[in-house]
């Protein structure tokens, strides 16, 4: 596959088809269990390999890697936005008239509203997704691995071509750059 990506990386569409080919059974494992049960009937783990193939293979061109390893780690970015893209699009849920309330049902207002609640939540989500976007690609790939896709670490250091233990510090490094970047959000506002 490293002769493969390197013809690609020249030019070679022959062999930048033929690698697509080979890593597609790959981008499909990696994607089972990604969208939440409650959205399958909607999406499933096999939609969101076709649109991260689709999009990894028309962004070619911005790949800077050189190894396998680094092709790996950069679809998996991918993979990361677009099932979050496909989790935000079909997550939402549709309003229900029959769980609605008259105002003339409330006696009392409570000091905070159903809307401001639901936009802060949307605010703390927008402001940990930027968080976790301003963190460096491969910090951002090993939390996606473990957390998201819940795989061990002994699957992930396999995937990137690292020792176990390096991918542990590695992990752990990557969260504490993340759990700083929260701390310095919760004490003045704005990401460290």
């Amino acid at each position: 596959m490293e002769a493969l990506l390197l013809l690609a990386l020249r030019g070679d569409s022959a062999a930048l088809n033929q690698l697509f080919a080979t890593i597609r059974p790959e981008i499909r494992a990696n994607c089972h269990g990604i969208i939440p049960p409650r959205l399958r009937p909607k999406a499933d783990s096999s939609d969101v390999a076709q649109i991260t193939l689709q999009a990894a293979f028309k962004d070619f061109a911005t790949f800077r890697g050189a190894t396998i390893s680094e092709f790996r780690a950069w679809l998996c970015g991918i993979q990361h936005n677009k099932s979050l893209s496909l989790i935000e699009r079909f997550g939402t849920k549709s309003r229900d008239a029959t769980k609605e309330v008259s105002l003339a049902a409330i006696q009392t207002i409570p000091e905070k509203t159903v809307q401001e609640d639901t936009l802060e939540t949307r605010e703390l989500l927008e402001t940990g997704k930027r968080l976790f976007g301003e963190l460096s690609e491969p910090d951002r790939t090993i939390l996606t691995l473990k957390d998201e896709q819940s795989l061990e670490y002994g699957q992930i250091a396999e995937m990137l071509g690292e020792t176990e233990q390096t991918l542990r510090q590695r992990y752990f490094r990557a969260k504490n750059r993340l759990l700083k970047k929260i701390e310095g959000v919760a004490k003045d506002g704005e990401a460290t």
